[in-house]
């Protein structure tokens, strides 16, 4: 991918990608946007951040899994590495101290939403569409993703993580996964008003108008009946006993997932309850690095098929074992991603 930083008068601008492409985000990308966060902190002509695509079409496809994939194969522990630049640039945006806003439109996907989700502002154009594709690719969903889905009612997180099930703006500003929803003629507007310093909760506030069309509420009962239960076995159980054809569709979806990412993505979400997010990013890092190593990755990601004809291994949810499910979080393939704490980030900001 290709990154443009700028400074415009009181506002930083971070553009994504090319105006032919969006792309993933590289090793390069990640330094180049940490060392620009980096700057934008500590200039005090510096009032705010507007993040943007130059792709009209896209404004992120996370991160660059074949990078990461293909360092796997050479040497499990530089695949790490290429993990571990993307979410410490999570950490650092968690923890910046102005305001960040986010103006996307079209697919935001993979470890995309890892982009936007710590910003103050994150605001939905009329093309946005959520999505983590992880388990197509035998992963785990990336960027601290999975923080935010865990912490999600209905268990609609548990659903967007394991079926990769795109949602656009009304559902998911009902869930807060982006804060307004402003049509995309007036971004440009936005960014503007930004570089003169202009408050920024009154000026996205004024320009915010809620979309009333929120599909995924009609189907909310029974994600929750269905996606609450306790193993992925039995929620296919609960979809298969329902006649309905959304419940068909997102158990034909399950199904071509990698059988291990299932399990160990429901698992992660699981214990994300439990965590804040540094100690969620350093877990988040270590079962990625496991993961990323294996065949279904390699397979999905490398293979000339692509992930259409990804071969699972195992092949079946009934071959992941207790024993191998548990492995990414007991047996990890890297050291410990080591996040400051944040006051210590934000004193040396």
């Amino acid at each position: 991918m290709s990154i443009g930083i700028a400074a415009r008068r009181a506002a930083g601008i971070v553009s994504l990608g090319t105006a032919d492409r969006a792309g993933g985000l590289g090793t390069e990308d990640c330094r180049a946007l940490a060392s620009a966060y980096q700057l934008f902190a500590r200039d005090p002509v510096i009032y705010a951040l507007a993040v943007r695509s130059q792709y009209d079409g896209a404004f992120a496809e996370g991160l660059d899994v074949r990078e990461m994939a293909e360092n796997a194969k050479r040497e499990p522990q530089a695949a790490a590495r290429v993990v571990g630049e993307m979410l410490r640039l999570c950490w650092q945006q968690e923890c910046f101290t102005k305001p960040i806003v986010s103006l996307m439109d079209g697919p935001v996907e993979g470890g995309g939403p890892g982009v936007s989700l710590y910003g103050t502002h994150r605001v939905a154009g009329e093309r946005y569409r959520f999505a983590t594709s992880a388990t197509s690719l035998g992963l785990v969903p990336m960027g601290g993703v999975g923080h935010v889905l865990a912490r999600l009612a209905n268990s609609v997180g548990i659903y967007l993580a394991l079926t990769g099930q795109d949602i656009g703006p009304g559902d998911a500003l009902r869930h807060g996964l982006v804060t307004h929803c402003i049509e995309t003629c007036h971004f440009d507007a936005i960014e503007a008003r930004l570089a003169d310093a202009d408050p920024v909760d009154p000026l996205v506030d004024g320009l915010h108008a809620a979309p009333s069309d929120i599909p995924l509420a009609e189907h909310e009962p029974a994600i929750a009946r269905c996606f609450s239960a306790d193993t992925v076995e039995d929620i296919l159980g609960r979809l298969d006993s329902d006649n309905g054809a959304w419940a068909r569709q997102a158990a034909a979806d399950l199904r071509t997932r990698s059988p291990l990412a299932l399990k160990v993505s429901l698992d992660l979400l699981r214990r994300a309850r439990g965590l804040d997010l540094r100690s969620y990013l350093i877990l988040e890092h270590g079962v990625l690095a496991y993961l990323v190593a294996r065949p279904d990755v390699q397979h999905a990601v490398l293979h000339e098929g692509g992930v259409e004809s990804a071969s699972w291994e195992p092949s079946s949810l009934a071959g992941v074992t207790d024993g191998l499910r548990a492995t990414p979080f007991e047996r990890q393939a890297a050291p410990n991603l080591t996040l400051r704490a944040r006051a210590d980030m934000q004193a040396q900001a």
